[in-house]
């Protein structure tokens, strides 16, 4: 569960002084790391969205920092003091502030402290000297309340962490004032419904971490991160903390007494397994669940009839019912939770919450050991479970919705339906393991980033949240409902020759044979090698392969280019991190195939038509494009305003955004923006004279590549030549932007900027070359888009980065893939006016993963440039019915908004609305489709077509269309469906779902 405290009843009644003393000081250990942070104002320092990125040194000051805190007995604190409610700060002997209206006595924050706050780090701190502005941390995107939850985990799994001596510093805080102030706190944050509805995962993990009066620590996390940390105190005990994360059940704790009385064990270690042993007993008593639920019926009175019920069913055993029984009051609970600003019951409700989660984890298991259950009955209990992850914050109520009509689909065809057809269901099923996972990341993931630069054991923290809520056993359930369908038809994924029926998810289709490399941060990625990173960033460099924990999104350049160039990409779940870490440094065998099917395997095993696959990497490999420039005309110079082009322009005067634009400009005229574009003319002009007294610099640049073509042929190596070519490409960047403007040039761009209505309002400064949008190359997003510039002396510069962009060391790199004359780029400009999108995104006229050929596909985010740079994205496949399908939700953590007050966008919080498009704008988007493909020629109507659009006020802007391109190597492709053969001949064989499940 995603809870990290242990569930108990207040035992203050029932305990002597000093008992309750030594309660007290041991959740005063137990809480050390769950109170907010001493903060030095609330808003004198500078709000900062985006955690600050760090430099090489302030991480290794941070990370000093930390481990000396680690070891000082005072950890981050300086001394104790009264804080008198008049301001003054007084020393701690007596009481001071008696005759200064009162006040509270705890640590002071060391200068080390402040420093560490400074850098974005808010450590070792103290409830109690927060007002809840402070708390709440509104500017910083509510930076404070993440990092409780990410300081409550390395806590646990690091003994202390950096209070690992300052617990038993005396003073430094008082349990009882924090507790006053958790539940204080709490209460505030529930009064804002709207806010706590958007942000209900962080509210519930909070919940779990802030100190109240009356509830102690939910056990689950606690004894997740006790086994972790037995494990790395010994080894020994790996396999049996593997099982306790992997499959948790009460016949655990005989296991671990097992262990403790194997052998005689460091003190240490032997404290932690009697601690693991106590905190597992009372996981596991029912008495304790039991009696909480009754404290709740006591304090919820309207609720008192269906927890005496939920009581009475577990008392005798009657698991399922209490299953279906918790599912039911989670879901309302947290609807009353978001709904009910003023209600002093909220708190009560939301630990009730915890309880019925923490209960909920391991129910059904015990009802289903007794009978095999049969497949639709197995497929019904998802129902529950997604209603639980929406309690947990996990699914939106959208994504809740989503899955019951799914299920609803699955009811209807009962009793029986072809395997296929059931495989894709469970596929969409599946779904909401990949949409829990992305609320975690949309709420954790940049301040867990940022910690993971330099403190190592916070690489679990993700993982925990995974694997210790609902959707550990949501997961197992659907788990096997697939394995029982892939083994009919024998099919399945493939690691390392092992069949697994989950956590994998094809994304792009293709093949690699090459060296696998787990990293966090990839700077300069060695092409030959398989990659496993976060997500899929913007500026990704080619790679021969691409395994990421984050899917991002189907549209994104990144993803756009992978596909094209047939760059194997699959989604993986993190608790298949450590499989792939033990293959590190091996090479591998990675294939993914047409319909999603994942294969990684040892090279030296391979199946005939995989040995096919392999040979057709480089054999069929289809010959690089040699750039046509016979119709370009270098002598058009002057500016063209975007009405006046059409498609024809395309790769003679301008490029084909441009062009593209012009075409659509007119069929849409007041939902284009106006623009000018500036021809390859221009950029010749201006590149076409001596830099530093030299020869030409377009011939340094003919000259360049030649030389690199002739080290090819003398049998160079590729990093030899890229060493060379990256040395050029950097001095034709600087050239480009100090060889100043040409008169005749400047004074054309002036006027023709000046004749853009508004200038001064935004323009947005687009990279448009001969080398994209390609026959069989997109070049998506390999060049440079400057938004949103608002004087002329900006937009002037801007022309002159944008040309010097496709000499960059990644565009150089994903066009070596596929072009054979570099040299013979011409690079256009795009001058557009700035449209302040609310939802931006890319529409493709194809499913591209519900499969339906006529069907549409619209990744969209918030704000400017969505969905592009690869942010988990709102993607819909729409139907030629008008049927909506949801295959993800908008989880970015941010958004991209035009600065009002400068230049450029600026980062904002998500707003976390569930729907980005609704009915209006999606018919929108149809009609625009519609009309688009009226105009074409039978030829061009064959083709599938890519379009960049925005929303303002509801209303639709277009700002760019091109056909979509494939994947380039058809040979490999044929092959690749080989794998799904199978599949789709078995296929159509119908499975009953009135039959147990194997």
């Amino acid at each position: 569960m995603a809870s990290s405290r242990e569930f108990a009843p207040n035992s203050k009644s029932t305990m002597t002084h000093s008992h309750r003393n030594s309660h007290r000081t041991r959740a005063a250990a137990a809480f050390a790391l769950l109170v907010a942070i001493f903060m030095l104002s609330g808003r004198d320092a500078a709000a900062a969205i985006v955690p600050r990125s760090l430099s090489a040194a302030e991480v290794r000051e941070v990370r000093q920092t930390l481990e000396s805190m680690k070891l000082d007995p005072r950890g981050p604190y300086l001394r104790i003091r009264w804080f008198c409610r008049d301001g003054t700060v007084q020393p701690p002997a007596g009481t001071p502030c008696r005759e200064r209206g009162g006040g509270v006595q705890h640590a002071e924050v060391s200068p080390k402290t402040q420093r560490l706050a400074e850098l974005g780090f808010q450590v070792g701190t103290i409830l109690q000297a927060l007002d809840f502005d402070q708390f709440f941390d509104r500017d910083n995107d509510h930076r404070l309340l993440k990092q409780l939850v990410l300081q409550d985990y390395l806590g646990q799994v690091d003994d202390g962490w950096v209070l690992r001596e300052a617990r038993f510093y005396r003073g430094a805080r008082q349990i009882e004032d924090e507790e006053r102030q958790g539940e204080a706190f709490l209460r505030q944050l529930l009064a804002q419904p709207d806010w706590v509805d958007r942000n209900f995962l962080l509210v519930f993990q909070l919940a779990a971490t802030l100190p109240q009066p009356d509830w102690t620590a939910g056990s689950t996390e606690r004894v997740r991160n006790l086994a972790t940390e037995i494990a790395n105190l010994d080894p020994n005990f790996q396999n049996l903390r593997s099982k306790i994360h992997s499959f948790p059940e009460a016949t655990d704790i005989e296991r671990v007494r097992a262990f403790l009385n194997s052998k005689s064990h460091p003190a240490e270690t032997g404290g932690r397994l009697r601690e693991l042993v106590a905190t597992m007993e009372k996981q596991y008593d029912p008495a304790r669940v039991v009696e909480l639920i009754r404290r709740s019926a006591r304090r919820l009175p309207q609720l008192e009839q269906p927890l005496t019920a939920l009581i009475d069913q577990l008392e005798k055993g009657r698991h399922r019912e209490a299953f279906l029984g918790m599912a039911r009051l989670a879901e309302g609970l947290r609807r009353q939770i978001a709904s009910e600003a003023l209600d002093r019951d909220n708190l009560h409700r939301l630990n009730l919450l915890r309880v019925l989660l923490e209960t909920a984890f391991g129910l059904p298991g015990e009802d289903s050991k007794r009978a095999r259950e049969t497949r639709l009955a197995r497929i019904e209990v998802c129902g529950p479970y997604f209603q639980l992850a929406f309690a947990a914050g996990l699914l939106t109520d959208r994504e809740l919705q989503a899955q019951r009509q799914e299920l609803t689909e699955i009811r209807e065809k009962a009793p029986a339906l072809p395997a296929l057809e059931l495989r894709q269901h469970l596929a969409y099923l599946s779904r909401s393991l990949d949409w829990g996972q992305a609320s975690i990341r949309q709420t954790f993931g940049p301040e867990f980033d940022h910690f993971l630069r330099v403190e190592p054991k916070v690489s679990g923290f993700m993982d925990s949240r995974v694997r210790g809520s609902i959707l550990l056993p949501l997961s197992e359930v659907l788990s096997s409902l697939t394995q029982d369908v892939d083994e009919s038809l024998n099919q399945s994924h493939v690691l390392w020759d092992q069949p697994i029926s989950h956590g994998l998810r094809g994304l792009n289709p293709g093949v690699a044979r090459a060296e696998l490399s787990l990293a966090h941060q990839i700077d300069e990625p060695d092409p030959t090698k398989i990659y496993v990173i976060p997500d899929t960033v913007a500026d990704l460099r080619p790679m021969a392969g691409i395994l990421t924990l984050d899917a991002g999104n189907l549209l994104s350049h990144s993803q756009l280019l992978a596909r094209n160039l047939g760059i194997p990409n699959a989604s993986v779940s993190p608790a298949l991190l450590p499989s792939l870490k033990a293959l590190e440094g091996r090479q591998l065998f990675y294939a993914v195939s047409p319909l999603g099917r994942v294969v990684i395997r040892d090279p030296g095993r391979l199946e005939g038509f995989e040995k096919e696959l392999i040979a057709n990497i480089t054999r069929n490999a289809p010959a690089k494009i040699d750039l046509d420039i016979s119709r370009v005309q270098l002598q058009r110079v002057e500016p063209l305003p975007l009405k006046q082009l059409r498609l024809s322009d395309s790769g003679v005067v301008v490029g084909p955004k441009a062009a593209n634009l012009g075409q659509l400009g007119a069929l849409f005229p007041r939902q284009v923006a106006e623009g000018v574009a500036l021809p390859f003319g221009m950029f010749h002009r201006h590149i076409d004279r001596p830099y530093e007294g030299k020869q030409k610099l377009t011939e340094e640049i003919r000259a360049a590549y030649d030389t690199s073509r002739r080290m090819a042929e003398a049998g160079r190596s590729q990093v030899e030549i890229d060493r060379f070519m990256f040395n050029r490409l950097d001095y034709f960047r600087r050239a480009i932007l100090e060889l100043p403007w040409l008169p005749d040039l400047r004074a054309m761009v002036e006027r023709a900027v000046r004749n853009l209505p508004d200038y001064q309002k935004g323009v947005f400064v687009r990279s448009d070359t001969n080398a994209e949008d390609l026959p069989h190359f997109s070049g998506a997003g390999l060049n440079l888009t400057l938004p949103h510039r608002k004087n002329m002396e900006s937009i002037l510069g801007g022309i002159k980065r944008v040309w010097a962009s496709p000499f960059s060391e990644r565009a150089y790199l994903w066009r070596r893939e596929i072009l054979n004359s570099q040299e013979k780029i011409f690079c256009s400009v795009l001058l557009l006016r700035s449209v302040p999108s609310a939802e931006s995104g890319v529409l493709i006229t194809a499913g591209l993963e519900a499969g339906e050929a006529d069907s549409l596909t619209v990744v969209t985010a918030e704000g400017v440039g969505g969905a592009v740079d690869g942010q988990s994205a709102e993607t819909l496949s729409i139907l030629p019915s008008g049927e909506t399908k949801l295959l993800s939700s908008a989880k970015a953590p941010y958004r991209r908004g035009l600065s009002e007050t400068s230049e450029g966008v600026e980062i904002l919080p998500a707003r976390r609305d569930q729907y980005l498009l609704n009915e209006a704008k999606i018919q929108q988007l149809q009609r625009a489709v519609q009309r688009w493909m009226a105009t074409l020629s039978a030829q061009q109507r064959g083709l599938v077509w890519d379009i960049e659009f925005g929303f303002v006020d509801g209303k639709l802007w277009l700002f760019q269309i091109r056909p979509f391109v494939g994947h380039l190597n058809t040979r490999i492709m044929e092959v690749l469906r080989e794998y799904d053969r199978d599949l789709l001949e078995a296929g159509q064989r119908k499975i009953s779902l009135e039959e147990p499940s194997s």
